[in-house]
């Protein structure tokens, strides 16, 4: 019996991969979704099976795993191949070699659903180039990329306004200087797509374990709009990985340490990153370090030197920007200001209608909205736990607040709020890391992530 099922073991990992690598292919655009549908839920299936399974025996894993690719060559040659074929055997291959490695594949299953999300994340963000077909560039990144063109070659950079982060025109001017055109330049929101997955990970396993943080790393990239902004030479998505790292980051130094130390001074290379791609990013960073400062003040108190240094390298890397703001508007916040001025809405509040409307969707996909309800579920149910209170208001109170700010003063879209939703996805974490039950439903939400990866946009 234990050889049979290392035989189905095998065979369920080598479909399972082969599936993702479809998965992928597909949200890259080169297959239809027809056939996706059908057999991504046999992947997962398939996946689970896998893990289950106590089948131990590698050499028969490798038959297995043979046997599916066979079964998938037998299949193109008898009726055509196809990218669901090719996929297969691929996943076949792939599950064969790694067998022979001697590594185990994780019998827990919760390690196949975060493992299987991660592969087709990264596989997605690997094939997503494809769809950069280096069509003219939109209004806002036009004004990125003659910025940058003005400071190469003393062109007019037309269209550009000093509310735009100097960060973007920075990484124009490499991408121009070493030849590039408009996808290399769009290649930022595909690295910044990659960065928001990582961020929300280590965030996810820091606040909790790694099965969350893998679940979370599904969640936040999975929103239409994460996919449609990683394509675009927009500074949303890089900036709004930036801020998920940085919160990471004042999570490990206080939320997790019993004494302040100078690792949080780590803070400022995503801080201030975030802050030059986007200066509307001071909003969250200054709502992420209110809210750790009100939640970890006893810790500060007794040590406050970790946070007086922050401080003071801070306003050092804040300097460039506050000369440029002195020489342009008169004075140091100057630039900041008439960001927030010039927002554009047709009246107050229109930007919370905008969210509202995009919310079941475009914003982080179906699941978001179950996870926002657990997480107000969670706030509620074990508001008497400090520890746990602590987790969820770090994450709920900057994500919520920056919500309603930018809807009151500003219209709304997707990409303005990404930071937000990346941290309703990790919130997750405080129900998981409390109770196996509510683990278990979040997980079950966020499977249909799989089948959103492939559904029609």
């Amino acid at each position: 019996m234990s050889h049979a099922l290392a035989l189905w073991k095998g065979a369920a990992i080598g479909f399972a991969v082969g599936i993702l690598v479809f998965a992928a292919v597909v949200v890259a655009g080169l297959a239809g979704t027809e056939t996706g549908l059908v057999f991504i839920g046999g992947a997962v299936a398939a996946a689970l099976g896998a893990g289950l399974s106590e089948g131990s025996s590698r050499v028969f894993q490798v038959v297995g795993a043979s046997l599916i690719g066979l079964a998938a060559l037998i299949a193109g040659v008898v009726t055509g191949f196809g990218v669901l074929e090719a996929s297969v055997i691929a996943g076949s291959v792939i599950a064969a070699l790694w067998t022979m490695t001697g590594r185990p594949w994780s019998r827990d299953p919760w390690a196949w659903l975060r493992w299987g999300g991660v592969m087709i994340l990264v596989l997605v963000i690997v094939l997503l180039p494809l769809i950069l077909d280096g069509g003219t560039l939109g209004h806002d990144e036009s004004a990125y990329a003659l910025k940058a063109r003005q400071w190469l070659e003393d062109t007019p950079g037309s269209g550009w306004s000093p509310h735009r982060g100097t960060g973007m025109s920075g990484f124009g001017y490499l991408v121009l200087a070493a030849g590039g055109h408009e996808a290399g330049l769009r290649s930022i929101g595909l690295l910044g797509a990659g960065a928001l997955a990582l961020g929300a990970w280590v965030l996810g396993n820091r606040m909790a374990n790694p099965r969350v943080g893998g679940l979370a790393a599904i969640g936040a990239v999975a929103g239409p709009a994460v996919f449609h902004r990683g394509t675009e030479y927009l500074s949303d998505l890089p900036a709004a990985a930036l801020l998920v790292v940085a919160t990471a980051i004042v999570w490990r130094q206080m939320g997790d340490k019993e004494q302040l130390d100078y690792g949080l001074l780590w803070f400022l290379a995503p801080a201030l990153g975030a802050f030059y791609l986007r200066y509307q990013s001071a909003l969250s960073l200054g709502l992420m370090l209110l809210t750790a400062t009100i939640l970890w003040w006893p810790k500060i108190r007794s040590r406050p030197g970790p946070l007086t240094w922050l401080g003071l390298l801070g306003l050092l890397g804040l300097a460039p920007h506050m000369v440029q703001s002195l020489d342009l508007t008169g004075t140091p916040w100057g630039i900041l200001l008439n960001t927030s001025r010039g927002a554009v809405r047709a009246y107050i509040g229109e930007g919370l209608g905008d969210y509202a409307d995009q919310f079941s969707w475009h914003l982080g996909g179906y699941a978001l909205p179950i996870a926002l309800i657990a997480a107000i579920a969670g706030l509620v149910g074990w508001w008497r736990s400090a520890t746990i209170r602590r987790r969820l208001v770090y994450l709920v109170a900057p994500a919520l607040v920056q919500v309603l700010a930018l809807g009151l003063i500003s219209h709304g879209e997707p990409r303005f709020v990404f930071f937000p939703v990346a941290l309703v996805v990790v919130l997750n974490v405080g129900l998981s890391k409390s109770s196996p039950s509510a683990t278990q439903a979040v997980a079950g939400c966020q499977t249909m992530l799989f089948v959103e990866l492939v559904s029609p946009a």
